[in-house]
């Protein structure tokens, strides 16, 4: 049975959809790939910063956790820019 000009409308429309929707959830995976990463950096800052703060008795060292807010400005123009994937280096 040979395909009509309808059904073969249908099957590129079908690719279409397909393409869209990886499309889709390769960029999102960029996106939470990027976030993931970005949260498991700050969680270390965190916990680098307040070590060493503990071990100085210097409250002054907790300053350097501001850094945090950078993080986030970063990813928000990384993600903008290039849809949630790093700088290439």
């Amino acid at each position: 049975m040979e395909k009509g000009p309808h059904q073969t409308s249908i099957v590129k429309n079908k690719k279409k959809f397909i393409n869209r929707v990886l499309s889709f959830i390769l960029t999102s995976f960029d996106l939470i790939r990027s976030v993931l990463i970005r949260i498991l950096f700050s969680i270390h800052i965190v916990i680098a910063v307040s070590m060493v703060s503990f071990l100085k008795n210097d409250l002054w060292y907790l300053v350097n956790l501001v850094g945090i807010m950078f993080i986030g400005i970063e990813w928000f123009f990384c993600a903008l820019k290039n849809g949630g994937q790093d700088q290439p280096w």
